[in-house]
This record gives C-alpha cells, structure tokens and sequence, in this order.
C-alpha cells in the first residue's frame, strides 16, 4: 500500500483544537493521547529521530555487537516497516523501525571503515603523500599524510593515515606530494577521565590511525601515481591554500586568519585570544561554517542573479528566472562546500540548501521542519556517527528551534491584515526594526535550543551571547560576507583587493565586539560536566517542544527541567589519574581539584578543571594545598582521614605502600601493596586508561576510562 503524503508535515496552519464539547472524556491522558493522534504528519518528523536514538543505543553498548544480533534487528525492522505499510502512515511500529534501522547503519558504518590503528607509541621514519596541511609555512603545521610505507610496521598494522606536527621547519610540503620524515607516532589521545570525549572514536571514523610530531622537515620525494579522487582533493586543497595566501596578501593581521577561517574553513592560523574572546562572547559559532555562511553565500548568489536577470523585463516575463537563479544558487554552494572543507555543519547546511533550492525548482515551499528532517536523515544515513558530536547537535537544534518558531510565527500571523501602508521612509524604519528585531529573536532562540548541547559539550555558558550577535551578526551578514564572496568571484582576475579590504573593516569590528563583550564582569560561566543522560533529557525535550503542534509541545518544558537537577545530582571524583601517570589531581578540604604539577599533563589538568566546573588555570591549581612533594614521592591527605601517594621512585615504595590508602606508581609494581585501598602502575594506568576515584563510607570506588568505553574497535590495550 502506498504511503499517504501526510508521512512528512505539509506547510500550512496547525489543526484547530478541539472545542470543549468536542474533548474526549477520560481525564487529561486521553486528552494527552488525542493531541498526539491529531498531529497528523507532524509523527513523520519524529523518524529522524528515532534513527539517531537507535545510533546512540549503539555506541552505548559495552561491547561490539555479533552480526547475528545485528540481523535479527534488521529483519524487525523490515517486518515493522511492512506492518507500518499497511496502515499507510506513521505509526509506532515505524518509529521502532527507524530506531533499529539506526542501529544497524551504524554497525554497518563501524565495520566498512574498520580503520586500523598503531597501539603503542614508535619513532618511525615513515613515507607517504601529503593530503591536508593546516597551519601557514614558518609556524607550526599540522600535515595529514597517506601512509606510504613505515619502517618496522608491516603493512597489515600500520595506519594508513597519520596526522603529524611539524615545529619550527619550512616544511614546503603542498596536497599532493611524496615526502620521507622521521616522526615519533602516538595512538590516537584516549578520554583525559572515564565517561569524557573520546578522540580515537573520532579517529577510528576519519581514518586516522595515529597522530604525532616529526623530527625534522620532510624531504620532498618521488611518488606513485595517485588516482583521480586523490589528485581532485590535493587540488582543492592546494585551493584553499592558493585562496589563504591571496587573503593573507591583503589583509596580514587577525582579520586575514578570520577572513580565511569564514573563506575555507581553516582556523589553525586564528589567534588563541581572539579564538577565546569568541567563545567567551557566545560568537564562536562564526567560525563554524554553517547555515549562516552557507544561506548568506547561496543567498547573495541566488538573489544577485535573479535581480541581474530581472533587468530585462522580456526575460523575466517570458522565462522562469527565479529558478535558473535558484539552480546557480545551488552550483554556488556546492563550490563553497568543496572550498570550506565539507565538515559536519557544512554538509548540514549544504544539504539544507538544496532541500530549499529544490522545493524552488519544484514550486514548493522551501523552508519547512520536513526539509531540516531530510537533511538530518541524510548525514545520519552516510556518517552516523556525526550524531555524537558537538557540531551536529548543535546545528541542527538550532535550525529545529528556528523553524519552529517561526512556524508558530506564521501561525499566529494567518488569517492576519498584512497591509502596512505608509511612505518610503516608513517602510524603511519598519524593515530595519523586523531585522533588528530578527538578530534579535533569532540569537535568543538559536542560543536556548543549543544552550544544554553547548553546556554538555564544552562546559561554558555565554552570558552575553545575546549582546554580542546583535552587535555582531549584522556586520558578518551585511557586510563581511557579501565581500568575501565578491572577493572569491574576483580573485581569477586579480580583482579581490578592496573587497578584502572592506570585509578585513567588518571582521576587525567584530573582533572588537567579541573583544569587548568577553571583558565583561561575568561574561563566561564555567558550568560542571553533566550525565550523558541529562543531555539526551534535555535535548528530547527541545525536540518535543520543536517537533510537535499545540498545547501539547509545551510538556517539552517538563523534561527540559527535569534534566536540570539531573545533571546538578553529579557526584565529581575525589582523585583522577592520568593516563601515562604523569599527573594527579585530588579534591583538597576546600573541596577544590589541586594539581600535583602544571609541568605535565597540562591538557589532561585543563579538561579535569572545566569538568570540575571550575575557570582556574592549570598553574593556579597546582599551586593550591594538597600535594607535598619530594624526588622520591607526593603525598596528599584526603577526606575521611586518607592518603594518596604517587611514588615516582622504586626507594620509597615500601613506605607508601604500608601506610597510604591509594598509591600510584609510575613504574611498574612487582609486587602488591596489600595494606593500599588501591594500587594503581602505570601497566594498569595503560591498559584501562585514566582513572577516577571516589572515597565513599563504604571504601573505595575505581572507574577506569576504558570501562566507560567497552570493548570496541577503537579502544586498544597497551600489552
């Protein structure tokens, strides 16, 4: 049976509710259930999802699934789809479908990269062809290379693709070509504490198989052949290199780095403060390109070639202008995707685009919640995985909150007198308040749909975000965008200068704005690490609230706050390990985390501190009570009447080992610490990872990293 069009939301006015006389007997849940039954296709929005829920269970698991259990959840799948067929609609069966299709998909997606990587450090001299470099020649540049051959890896082992940091060398080295280094290789970085961001995950679905730093500049050699693919993606990076270069030509200072971050992508060359003062000032989504860029760019194109052709009023009339404008728009875009490097957020925002694009071709309406779920649907289906990171959730809560307010916008506007007299000037002062007032609307709006995703991810609340976009997104929107395209479209003939010039004006005003805003008392509050179950609460109720029509959406506030008290139920560690033993962290009588040493482990100690929720640096912390150091040992006293000793020599190990609670070696122990509560070496340390420890009445409690992270492809153990 054919599926009825309603399967995903028409545009158009919510159904009126239902009249007093006209609602169902039975109490408030039937009233509940008959709310849910009368949104129609608003269900079809929900398929989305539920695909991701399924890839979410998947990463959950504490180990590999079986391909026998992956099968019997494909033929449930099937077999509900098909009961779901027959009724015509969506139905509870389909959204259970969708789930495990998304479980299978990301099964399916694990296994097909099956990415192999190194699993102990090795100073290796390795060959291969250069695929990215990020970073300007003279500084420090990162180059992603395509293993060639590693010397003393056999081919069945070794990565295939290695990310080095090459420091203080001309490394020369362009997309494209052959070079020899000799570097030190690390496995991919594990979670700094169980539960934490886990880099080798990311790795193992980007193909990266080891990072580390060269020795000394690459030697440019000879190389095979590469096949077209690889020869199209070294010339579109040389590309953007080509097009930094140009910018960097006309505008030198903090305005070219951000100019060529907004132009392709490339951000290593932003200043650390400037990059800081946007996160702080809630701008940092700037440097994310996404909708705005990619609207603002297919846009401008879309309505510069309709306003051109509509010049000639014989070809306006006699010819659908606004779709040839609209198919340029499109080739527009696609351009810029392949330019700005195609991430997450810019496939997102491509996608969008010709969904919008499409609907324009095909006389349809262009902006609807449907199109935001198509587009979701399509990145889940091909890179499943990008539903855990920060860059999708993010834009697509953001575009999902966006869509449906103005949806409850148009709503309320239907039916409404639309005739705004008045003159010229009038009209005028009326267009510049609605955009003021939409910079207005659309930062609060964006800013409380992405607001638990960026707390969760990044730990950081900007409290003037609003301040700041308002002041901000006019200038990138008016200003710095239209002229970095008119600068693009002018650079083959040599053309781009004042262009650049007039973006580099906007750019240093809106690194002004940030600047400023950030200097504000209290303009960046630290919040602590939430449960991963209060995020999935939180952003369960915003699609609630987003997806759905009525009175009903508003109980999306419900689990909204209840994810509050949640994630402010966390208990924090009283000690965290990290991973090579090189530094230590406990909770001191002030209930602060103070840092064995900032000499080591200082990126570890830094995530440690904004997962405490807590702004000191790594330098302060260290300097707090708690630690008392000598050459052999550091001993810290902790709550309830224990100690915690990190012995760093094998002489004091006996001592320790008879009277501290916890001890932690950074050698290996040949023997046990029977009186310890714990006794921690540095084999155990790179086995299962950083550790937490939490003192309770009862003793000790141990959580390791890699007990959080199970037995997956990713995770590999030391020996």
């Amino acid at each position: 049976m054919a599926w009825r069009a309603d399967i995903w939301d028409r545009p158009g006015p919510a159904r009126p509710e239902a009249s007093a006389q006209d609602a169902p007997s039975g109490g408030p849940f039937a009233r509940f259930l008959a709310a849910l039954r009368g949104q129609g296709g608003r269900w079809g929005l929900w398929l989305p999802v539920a695909f991701a829920g399924g890839i979410v269970a998947y990463f959950a698991l504490p180990r590999e699934p079986p391909w026998e259990a992956v099968a019997v959840l494909a033929v449930a799948a099937l077999w509900l789809t098909a009961l779901a067929a027959r009724k015509g609609r969506v139905s509870l069966s389909l959204i259970v479908a969708f789930a495990l299709f998304g479980a299978v998909v990301a099964k399916v997606r694990t296994e097909t990269v099956s990415t192999r990587m190194l699993s102990a450090p090795a100073s290796v001299t390795l060959t291969g062809r250069v695929e990215r470099v990020e970073g300007r020649e003279g500084s420090a540049q990162r180059l992603t290379v395509a293993v060639g051959s590693i010397e003393g890896i056999r081919k069945g082992v070794r990565p295939d693709l290695v990310r080095l940091t090459v420091r203080g060398a001309e490394t020369g080295s362009l997309p494209g070509d052959h070079i020899r280094v000799r570097a030190r290789l690390l496995p991919p970085p594990e979670p700094v504490m169980p539960g934490a961001y886990d880099f080798a995950r990311a790795a193992w679905f980007d193909g990266l198989g080891a990072t580390g730093f060269s020795y000394g500049a690459p030697e440019q050699i000879a190389g095979p052949p590469a096949g077209l693919s690889a020869r199209f993606a070294a010339w579109l990076a040389r590309a953007r290199i080509a097009i930094a270069e140009r910018v960097y030509a006309v505008l030198p200072g903090r305005a070219g780095t951000f100019a060529v971050a907004l132009m392709t992508g490339e951000r290593a060359d932003l200043p650390d403060d400037v990059v800081e003062d946007l996160r702080i000032s809630g701008l940092a989504h700037l440097l994310a390109i996404s909708g705005l860029h990619m609207m603002l760019v297919a846009g401008g194109v879309f309505w510069g070639v309709r306003a051109l052709l509509a010049l000639s009023p014989a070809l306006a009339g006699a010819w659908p202008i606004k779709k040839w404008a609209a198919g340029t728009a499109l080739a527009a875009a696609a351009v810029y995707l392949a330019l700005s490097g195609a991430g997450i957020a810019t496939q997102r925002a491509f996608i969008m685009v010709v969904i919008m694009f499409a609907a324009i071709l095909l006389d349809r309406t262009a902006i609807t919640m449907r199109n935001v779920a198509l587009a979701a649907l399509a990145i889940l289906l091909v890179q499943p995985e990008s539903v855990l990171s920060a860059s999708f959730q993010m834009s697509f809560m953001a575009v999902a909150g966006l869509v449906a307010f103005y949806e409850a916008v148009r709503d309320w506007r239907a039916g409404r007198d639309r005739d705004h007299g008045g003159g010229t000037v009038h009209q005028a002062l009326r267009g510049t308040g609605l955009y003021a007032a939409g910079v207005v609307v659309t930062t609060l709006v964006a800013g409380a749909a992405t607001a638990p995703v960026a707390a969760w991810h990044f730990q950081r609340v900007a409290a003037y975000s609003l301040l700041a976009n308002a002041a901000a997104l006019p200038l990138v929107s008016l200003l710095v965008m239209p002229s970095l395209l008119l600068a693009l479209l002018l650079m083959p003939f040599g053309l781009e200068v004042w262009p650049l010039k007039v973006a580099g004006w906007g750019l240093d005003a809106v690194i002004a704005v940030a600047h400023r805003v950030s200097s504000l008392d209290g303009a960046s509050r630290i919040v602590p690490a939430a449960p991963g179950l209060a995020l999935v609460l939180a952003v369960f109720g915003m699609l609630w609230l987003c997806l759905w029509r009525g009175w009903v959406r508003a109980l999306g506030l419900v689990a909204v706050l209840l994810a509050v008290p949640l994630a402010a139920a966390r208990v924090p560690p009283d000690v965290l390990i990290e991973r090579e033993g090189r530094n230590v962290a406990i909770r001191n009588g002030d209930g602060e985390l103070a840092v064995m040493t900032a000499r080591a482990g200082r990126y570890s100690a830094e995530r440690w501190l904004r997962a405490d929720g807590d702004a000191a640096t790594v330098a302060d912390a260290a300097r707090r009570p708690g630690f008392s150091c000598d050459r052999f040992a550091c001993i810290a006293q902790l709550e309830r009447g224990r100690e915690l000793a990190v012995v760093t020599h094998p002489a004091a190990l006996d001592e320790e080992c008879a009277r501290a609670d916890i001890v932690i070696a950074t050698f290996k122990l040949r023997r046990d610490c029977p009186s310890a509560g714990a006794a921690i070496d540095i084999w155990a340390l790179r086995d299962n990872g950083a550790h937490a420890i939490y003192l309770e009445e009862e003793g000790l409690r141990v959580e390791r990293a890699n007990d959080h992270r199970g037995l997956r492809p990713w995770v590999s153990v030391s020996r």
